[in-house]
């Protein structure tokens, strides 16, 4: 659970379909462009320049089960009244992050590689090395 400029904001623990999937394509893209390296900085940049405020309302609603900001989450003008530095890109960025966390458990679990998904995640299954 994310502190966010002095306060609380949490995520949903699991993700419905229904609310994922219209967003899931755009959501891939934006891992992809966390995931091409560089510093913390420069793939926030990448992020952002590839997202358009709808879809950071769209995503910020489906991710936040709650938070003590005013208003409701999955509301745009909530999310559009809140602070642009210190509140909205941090919140952003740690919710991109903790899809990608989920992503790179995907492919830890033996479903295959999560490597172009994000560069944190090792890629699963023997290397060809023998040892």
């Amino acid at each position: 659970m994310p502190e966010i400029n002095g306060k609380q904001v949490t995520f949903h623990a699991s993700q419905r379909a229904d609310v994922w999937w219209p967003i899931f394509p755009k959501l891939s893209e934006l891992i992809n462009a966390v995931a091409e390296g560089g510093s913390d900085e420069q793939r926030g940049i990448a992020l952002f320049q590839q997202t358009d405020f709808a879809f950071m309302c769209q995503f910020l609603g489906a991710m936040i089960e709650s938070w003590e900001f005013d208003g409701d989450p999955a509301d745009p003008e909530a999310i559009g009244a809140l602070d642009l530095l210190p509140e909205l890109i941090p919140m952003f960025w740690a919710a991109v992050k903790q899809v990608t966390g989920k992503f790179a458990s995907l492919g830890e679990a033996g479903r295959g590689s999560s490597s172009d998904l994000t560069s944190e995640a090792p890629s699963p299954g023997p290397t060809g090395a023998s040892g």
